[in-house]
This record gives C-alpha cells, sequence and structure tokens, in this order.
C-alpha cells in the first residue's frame, strides 16, 4: 500500500493527487464489495480450497504484469519530483504526528467494527452472511463519498467531519443490536470513512516531495496498520467486563474528541499557510 500511494502521488499532477487517491480508495471499496459475494460463490460451489487458489491466480497474474508491462511513469516521477520542491515538513512535524494518529484512529475505527458487529449480530441468531452484508453497505457508501471527494477536493476541516462522522455511527451503533440499527450505523461510518481514508493519503503527498513520500507513507501505514491490528484484541480483553454499547458509547466519545482535535490544530496540517490565510480572509 505505501508502494502505491507513493507512486500514485509522484505521477499526478499536485491538483489531481485528490482525485486519484479517491479512485484507488474506490477500487479497495469495491474489492471489500465485491470480494466476499464472489468467495461465498466460489466456497459454495467448490469449496474453501478454491478461494485460496482464485486469490493465488489473480495475485500472480497482477504481479507478473507489474515485471513485463513497460515502464510508463517515467516522466511523469520526474516532472512531479522537479515540482516539488524542497521538503515541506519534518517527519517529527506535529502536523505528520497529527496524520498518523488521524490514519490509527480510522483504522481502529474500523477494525472495532469488524469486531463487534459479527459478534452482536450473531448473537442475535441472524447469520454470518447476513452479518457480514452490513460490510457491503458500509463500502458502496464509502465509495460514493470518496468518489465525490476527488471529484470536488477536501479543506483540513473534512479531516474533523470524518471523525465526527465515525462518532455518530458509534453513537447509534451503542443504541441497539438489530440488524437495521447496524446497517445505518456503518452506512454512516462509510460516510466518515469516505471523507478520511482518500485526504489523509492526499494530505501525506502534499506535505512531502518525491523524494520522502515513499517513508512517509511507510511511517503513516505503520500507524493504520497498528490500529486494525490493536483494537480487536483490547476489545476482546474488555467484552468479559462490559457491554457492546458501552464499548461503541466509548468509541463515539474517543471518535468525537479526534474530531475536535483535529478541528483545534488543523493548522499544523497546513502546508501552505498564506493561501488558506487568504482564502479565510475572503470569506
Amino acid at each position: 500500500m505505501p508502494a502505491i500511494f507513493a507512486m500514485t502521488a509522484d505521477a499526478s499532477a499536485t491538483d489531481q493527487r485528490g482525485r486519484n487517491m479517491a479512485r484507488i480508495g474506490a477500487m479497495i471499496g469495491i474489492a471489500a464489495i465485491t470480494g466476499p459475494m464472489v468467495s461465498g460463490i466460489l466456497r459454495s460451489a467448490w469449496g474453501p480450497n478454491a478461494v485460496f487458489i482464485t486469490v493465488f491466480i489473480v495475485m500472480a497474474l497482477g504481479a507478473a504484469l507489474a515485471l513485463t508491462l513497460p515502464e510508463t511513469l517515467r516522466n511523469e516521477k520526474k516532472r512531479a519530483a522537479e515540482d516539488a520542491g524542497p521538503s515541506r515538513i519534518s517527519f517529527a512535524a506535529p502536523g505528520f504526528h497529527m496524520l498518523n494518529l488521524a490514519g490509527f484512529g480510522t483504522a481502529a475505527g474500523m477494525g472495532a467494527l469488524t469486531y463487534l458487529i459479527p459478534l452482536q449480530l450473531e448473537q442475535q441468531g441472524l447469520s454470518a452472511a447476513r452479518s457480514s452484508s452490513v460490510f457491503s453497505i458500509y463500502a458502496i457508501v464509502a465509495v460514493i463519498v470518496m468518489m465525490t471527494i476527488g471529484r470536488r477536493g477536501y479543506r483540513l476541516t473534512t479531516f474533523a467531519a470524518g471523525f465526527l462522522g465515525m462518532a455518530a455511527a458509534f453513537a447509534v451503533l451503542s443504541f441497539g443490536s438489530s440488524f437495521g440499527v447496524a446497517a445505518l450505523g456503518m452506512a454512516i461510518f462509510g460516510l466518515g470513512f469516505g471523507m478520511l481514508y482518500p485526504t489523509l493519503n492526499t494530505q501525506v503527498a502534499a506535505m512531502f516531495p518525491a523524494n520522502g513520500r515513499g517513508r512517509a507513507y511507510g511511517i503513516f501505514n505503520a500507524f493504520y496498520t497498528m490500529g486494525v491490528v490493536v483494537t480487536p484484541p483490547a476489545i476482546g480483553w474488555a467484552m468479559p467486563h462490559t457491554t457492546t454499547s458501552v464499548v461503541f458509547g466509548v468509541l463515539a466519545a474517543l471518535a468525537l474528541l479526534g474530531a475536535a482535535g483535529l478541528y483545534g490544530f488543523r493548522h499544523l496540517m497546513d502546508v501552505n499557510p498564506e493561501k488558506d490565510a487568504a482564502r479565510t480572509a475572503a470569506v
């Protein structure tokens, strides 16, 4: 993932990065929608081994194409590196730390849902297939929002808005465990996630020139991955001592706190403060 986003940023003109990041995010979302469905069909028809064999074939074909197709991005990479100029921000800058924490929080929210939603719905007697369908609702909404963000662009307040959407989703989920509540909560979470995922990756590209983006994306994705890895075990440890409603309530409060922090300190992530000040004065 770091290499994909770094290459996309290097090969994109500055005014096209947001749109291209949104397209990548949308493709990931489409894979999240179609993957479980196709896997279910293959598993029903030919067993679980067919799923793994198919994934292997697809990945092998992708690797073969990547190794054999001619390089077409050299000129774009060179142009992007020349246009980027010197490094705008250091890896120790507060703004970059905020992006990393935002990435961690976004992934932590997703990790919490992948643990809690199936558990909650299956306790209500719903099948695993129906429980997983709410994630398709989330993915569809996220894809639509990502494509909209890609066309219209984003502001620094979009980060806070995304976390506000996550907080609203967790708040809704804390009110009940029915399928309808889960579907509504996941749709709202898709709204927040759709705002955050492409904008966070675009902002990393905006903060660093081409020769620093690979490392920047590596650090960012390390924090993002930690969010997915750490959250389910932490919630699993807490569940014997509390209820899912309480956990969702705590997550809503944390997401709301994150939204407040991202809004209050958004200037730390601004890579062009003069332009932002002029825009604010004009308004």
